[in-house]
């Protein structure tokens, strides 16, 4: 039976070299260097993790700098500034005494100051109050002379954590962070996403998600119908969400239903996961400490490994929402939408996660490739479909080519408009979520499934056939030659035969790894090796990579 994690990490290998080799292919000649004669230049530090490492220690020092004379105050303005440039604009900026993450991850609250024998584990150098008024003073007053805006996020009297932002010029430029939304029936994803949207709280009686509601029989029944299975497996694979928060009801005694199967698919796809467990406010103590026992027992099993960390000060929202992707992490919340306990620990921490558009999957340079997850047909617009752009960049009134057809073709459009974040803009870039009018479309030929790419003379192939690794996450029986299940690759969202598979005796079972051959049913589609895939029929449930394209 082939592991999990190595198949994971054996399907981040597989697209990293994908990525590699699509970064190289459109080199030109001229610009290929041998390599005897191309000087040792030292590698660069290209991983956010290393940047973020290496940042973390250029600010170390600022603290003994903003106590000092002028020439010290400059070198923190030069110093910040550098950082904040690499950082899209942000930073933290720690100050004083502050506690190691082993024992502020497994604290109730805002700890104390240390004794001079416990601060031994602890970073940073003491401060008085009055020091620490001054630096944040001196701080503030630095920073506004390059307008960036200094935010102490927690009251301590001796320490504090300081997140400096230069807030960005307009609404559509400020930087996006995608987060997928999952959970069982009545655990209170709608009420959650309605409080934290709306920013009022809930009266207990569902006011909060009246907002999200967009049918009238949602209006009458009290339910978003919009949420399902296939529309999770969609929005985790399409959206390319930069972690998900599985909702836990507290008075559900633990994952219910199809929270297990949201988590399972969750951790399938190496997607972070944190869990907010809500309704605090009316669940009975003992209803609440098992679900708690629940959701720690199933986080910590040989299925996550992860270690829960349970979120219950700003101060370790702060620090947990830059590690908890590293270390594996899974921090758990817990909420009150009535009363607002615990949402002033999510908002810092959502406030404080990186970017999704500094992810290294979005590559600038390369050409123009945007998958297509919505369209809509707008009065006196047209078309409009709306995306992910996975790599270049696109500017309006730009020639594209969209596709591919039912048979495999492409057309040639213009791209009228681009709005983001409900604001139109001249251009997007990789990264970005944005809408595209399309001129000269009609709604039945574009679809879900689509990709936009730059026009040119030869268009890439659309496939109806691949070739994939796979490991059978759970089946009942076995699988064989022509099964069918619906895959989801990206955006692709189509129903699959199994062709033929390197199995011995021709059948794979749970815990089985294979080569198969895939072949969609209804049309091909736009593949590229690498692309992670997921295939679901009933309980039955495999995750892969494509290999080859045939």
């Amino acid at each position: 039976m082939a592991s999990l994690r190595a198949f994971q990490t054996e399907i981040e290998q597989i697209h990293a070299k994908s990525a590699a080799e699509s970064k190289l292919a459109p080199a030109t000649l001229d610009k290929k260097v041998k390599a005897k004669d191309a000087p040792d230049v030292p590698k660069a530090k290209e991983t956010p993790q290393e940047l973020a490492h290496e940042d973390d220690e250029d600010l170390a020092g600022v603290q003994a700098l903003l106590l000092g004379d002028e020439t010290s105050h400059r070198k923190v303005t030069d110093l910040i500034a550098a950082v904040v440039t690499r950082r899209r604009g942000e930073c933290l900026v720690r100050l004083g005494l502050h506690p190691p993450h082993e024992l502020l991850y497994t604290s109730s609250g805002l700890l104390p100051e240390p004794s001079v024998e416990d601060s031994k584990t602890w970073t940073g150098e003491r401060l008085t109050e009055e020091q620490l008024k001054t630096a944040i003073s001196v701080l503030a007053g630095l920073m506004d002379g390059i307008g960036a805006k200094v935010t102490r996020l927690f009251e301590h009297a001796t320490r504090a954590t300081c997140l400096i932002r230069i807030p960005p010029p307009t609404v559509e430029s400020t930087p996006e962070v995608r987060c997928a939304v999952v959970g069982n029936v009545d655990s209170g994803k709608s009420t959650t996403l309605g409080v934290l949207t709306r920013g009022a709280l809930d009266d207990g009686r569902g006011r909060a998600r009246v907002g999200l509601f967009r049918h009238k029989h949602e209006i009458e029944t009290g339910r978003t119908s919009s949420v399902g299975m296939e529309t999770t497996l969609y929005g985790l694979t399409s959206g390319a969400p930069s972690c998900v928060f599985l909702m836990v009801g507290a008075n559900a005694a633990g994952l219910i239903g199809m929270s297990k199967e949201h988590l399972a698919i969750s951790l399938a796809l190496s997607v972070p996961v944190v869990v907010c467990i809500t309704k605090i406010d009316m669940t009975p103590a003992n209803v609440l400490a098992e679900t708690i026992k629940h959701v720690v027992k199933v986080l910590k099993s040989p299925g996550c490994r992860k270690t829960p960390v349970f979120v219950q000060s700003v101060e370790t929202a702060a620090e947990v929402s830059q590690t908890f992707v590293n270390k594996r992490l899974c921090p758990i919340f817990q909420l009150s939408n009535v009363t607002g306990q615990g949402l002033d620990q999510i908002r810092t921490f959502l406030n404080l996660l990186p970017s999704s558009e500094d992810e290294k999957r979005f590559v600038k340079e390369q050409a123009l490739e945007y998958s297509v997850t919505e369209v809509w047909s707008v009065p006196y617009t047209g078309v409009v479909v709306n995306g992910i752009i996975n790599s270049g960049s696109i500017t309006a009134g730009d020639a594209v080519l969209i596709g591919p057809d039912s048979v495999g073709g492409w057309i040639n459009t213009t791209v009228k408009s681009i709005h983001r974040k409900r604001a139109p803009v001249p251009s997007a870039e990789a990264g970005q979520s944005v809408s595209f009018a399309l001129k000269k479309m009609k709604k039945g030929v574009v679809r879900k499934g689509m990709v936009v790419i730059t026009k040119t003379e030869t268009p890439p192939k659309a496939v109806r056939k691949f070739e994939g690794q796979v490991l059978i996450l759970y089946h009942n029986t076995t699988l064989q030659r022509n099964y069918q299940a619906m895959l989801h690759c990206g955006n692709i969202r189509q129903t699959v035969r199994l062709v033929d598979m390197d199995a011995a005796q021709g059948v794979l079972r749970t815990g089985d790894r294979a080569t198969v051959i895939f072949e969609f049913i209804q049309r091909p589609e736009y593949l590229k090796p690498g692309m992670k895939l997921l295939f679901r029929e009933g309980s039955t449930k495999g995750l892969g990579v494509v290999t080859n394209l045939l």
